[in-house]
């Protein structure tokens, strides 16, 4: 989402054609209408995505050998990046102020035949590249991994071992490699803010991101999912078992304790980090709720009224048949076959 009313969508035809492919749409979800088609093709990973400000849009090119981007207010390709790497891009992670793209040629789907596959980092402003310090043996993916909401550094649940590695993404070295860090996908988190790291396997540890040093390592129950507050001082973790009721659960990073245990009556679904506040919706259900934590003796901040007014159900979405906008200007050699996966 550009803001809260437009975002881009990625259109999926089953079968490629010269004027009818896989494809972007600017969208305005207040009026339930398409705003334009975005010029050329898109590639086939539906998370390689990304805004990098409040105009332009970052993906990868049909034959994942390049980044573009695109201007959503004009749907053109403004710009086109060659990263130098051996293999297609598997997969991008974007900076929340979209200052640094994190690449990788490797995934949980998808293995190389080198063993050491390295991790390529792209400013979106100077438009330099670097190659980011390889790990011996590990083909490095973006699975289990954050970044700073600047870009500085860079964390990564490591495939191999029970280790999660840590990056300084402007120089592209390796800063540490923390001991008994993460199990599974999607249990780190990091904040520039605080300067702490938080990973998880059978406890939540808090890690010092400059000298590498715990923290704190809390006793936890397993763990799902890692969102941090504004400030990265308070995580907030799920705990998700089909055995029994889902649960979050409030930490507090810079004292090393539990603030709160709040258990909901279903899976929580497309969850939402939103500051002090988590909104979620229970599995299929159109029902929204919001779950705010209470600090003694801090000030609670409203959320302001909804932009879209009062609740409104759209019934079409119009343009979403538009047609495709060929000029690809498209300089991936191998765009044009429609095997790729």
């Amino acid at each position: 989402m550009l803001n809260d009313k437009v975002g881009v969508g990625r259109i999926s035809l089953a079968e490629q054609k010269k004027d009818n492919f896989d494809h972007y749409k600017s969208m305005d979800f207040d009026q339930a209408k398409t705003l334009r088609v975005l010029q050329g093709k898109s590639s086939k990973r539906l998370e390689a995505v990304g805004f990098i400000d409040k105009k332009n849009f970052i993906g990868l090119s049909r034959g994942r050998r390049n980044l573009k981007v695109w201007d959503v207010d004009t749907g053109k390709v403004v710009g086109q990046y060659k990263l130098g790497q051996k293999y297609r891009l598997e997969g991008i992670l974007v900076s929340k102020d979209g200052s640094t793209v994190i690449c990788s040629q490797a995934s949980f789907y998808v293995q190389q035949k080198d063993n050491t596959v390295p991790l390529v980092v792209f400013n979106t402003k100077t438009h330099e590249h670097k190659v980011m310090d390889s790990i011996k043996d590990e083909q490095l993916s973006l699975d289990g991994s954050a970044i700073t909401e600047d870009g500085k550094y860079f964390i990564l649940q490591l495939k191999n071992d029970q280790v999660s590695a840590l990056w300084n993404t402007k120089t592209g070295k390796l800063m540490h490699t923390l001991g008994e860090g993460s199990s599974g996908l999607n249990m780190v988190a990091i904040s520039s803010r605080s300067m702490l790291a938080v990973t998880s396997l059978e406890s939540l540890k808090v890690w010092e991101i400059q000298s590498g040093n715990l923290l704190h390592d809390l006793a936890s129950t397993d763990i799902n999912k890692i969102y941090l507050n504004r400030d990265g001082t308070i995580a907030i973790t799920i705990d998700s078992k089909s055995s029994q009721p889902s649960s979050f659960e409030a930490w507090d990073l810079i004292k090393g304790k539990k603030l709160a245990t709040y258990t909901v009556d279903t899976d929580p679904f497309a969850i939402c980090p939103l500051g002090d506040r988590i909104a979620f919706a229970p599995v299929a259900s159109v029902t929204v709720m919001t779950l705010r934590l209470h600090i003694p003796g801090r000030e609670e901040t409203k959320p302001g009224p909804s932009s879209y007014g009062d609740h409104k159900e759209m019934s079409e979405f119009k343009g979403m048949m538009d047609p495709c906008d060929p000029n690809d200007v498209d300089d991936d050699k191998d765009d044009d076959d429609s095997n790729i996966q």
